[in-house]
């Protein structure tokens, strides 16, 4: 039987994951243990379950980090996961001006339309400099 495929889309930066936890156990008696089911944890809110919370739970939060990609094995079930983490970097208050500064820029250049330039030099079509004497 296959599982409904679910998507999950975080707001980055804003949003990143920062836990994952679920169940394993075995399928039938005596068998190898399985992932059963798995939910995530981001900044902002939680996911799931996805599966059947059946079995020993287990959890990794990465406190001052943020999970940044996965890995696992797999056959017929998910037999392993394991995560990739990186430090969390607390946003620098000069990046959060200057997004909020570009933004507000972008804003009103979008309102008012491009103004009348002086004669100049562009370079990559973006910047333009005017020679004065």
């Amino acid at each position: 039987m296959l599982c409904p495929r679910t998507q999950i889309k975080l707001s980055f930066p804003d949003e990143y994951l920062t836990a994952v936890s679920g169940n394993y156990s075995p399928i039938a008696h005596g068998g190898s243990p399985v992932i059963r089911s798995l939910a995530f944890r981001s900044s902002q809110r939680a996911y799931g379950p996805f599966g059947a919370a059946e079995g020993t739970p287990f959890t990794f939060p990465v406190d001052g980090g943020v999970i940044v990609g996965f890995c696992g094995r797999s056959g017929w079930q998910l037999d392993a996961v394991g995560l990739y983490v990186a430090a969390l970097r607390p946003e620098r208050m000069y990046d959060r001006v200057h997004k909020i500064g570009l933004s507000a820029y972008r804003a009103v250049m979008h309102r008012i339309g491009p103004q009348q330039q002086e004669p100049g030099e562009k370079l990559n079509g973006n910047a333009q400099i005017t020679h004065k004497t």
